[in-house]
């Protein structure tokens, strides 16, 4: 008897090998809106730590007021720029989430014809066994 074979095996292991590339390219992606969004969170802190320090000072100098009018604009320039790699990262996860999906898909194709080709083999084998046994049946029976 034979052993079961897959004749395509090896499409079936690249499209699971490409499925987890574009699955990991996906976590990338989520990491970096992550990443943006922490980044927000720390200027926002930012921002309250400046306004923090200066309500508790009694004397502020103009050239302080002035410093911290500047944060205050790189600090709101930040967060629009942070909030608009967050939307444009957004779109790329969904693109994303199309391709892992479409890439998943491929491979779960293969994966049930490797299924239906490994019961057809079965199937085979044990028709097979049946006659073997049948014919070793008949030779013992047969008077001789």
């Amino acid at each position: 008897m034979k052993r079961f074979h897959f004749r395509l095996d090896r499409v079936r292991q690249w499209r699971s090998e490409q499925a987890a590339m574009e699955q990991s390219r996906l976590a990338g992606m989520i990491a970096e809106r992550q990443a943006f969004i922490a980044g927000i969170a720390a200027l926002q802190t930012e921002r309250a730590g400046i306004d923090g320090a200066l309500v508790r000072r009694t004397e502020v100098e103009a050239r302080e007021l002035a410093a911290v009018a500047s944060a205050r604009d790189w600090i709101k320039f930040e967060t629009v720029r942070l909030t608009a790699k967050i939307a444009e990262t957004e779109a790329r996860i969904v693109a994303q989430r199309e391709r892992v999906t479409v890439a998943q898909r491929n491979f779960k194709l293969l994966e049930r014809l490797k299924g239906r080709a490994l019961e057809h083999w079965k199937q085979e084998e044990s028709l097979e066994l049946e006659n073997l046994a049948s014919e070793v049946f008949l030779a013992k029976w047969r008077p001789g």
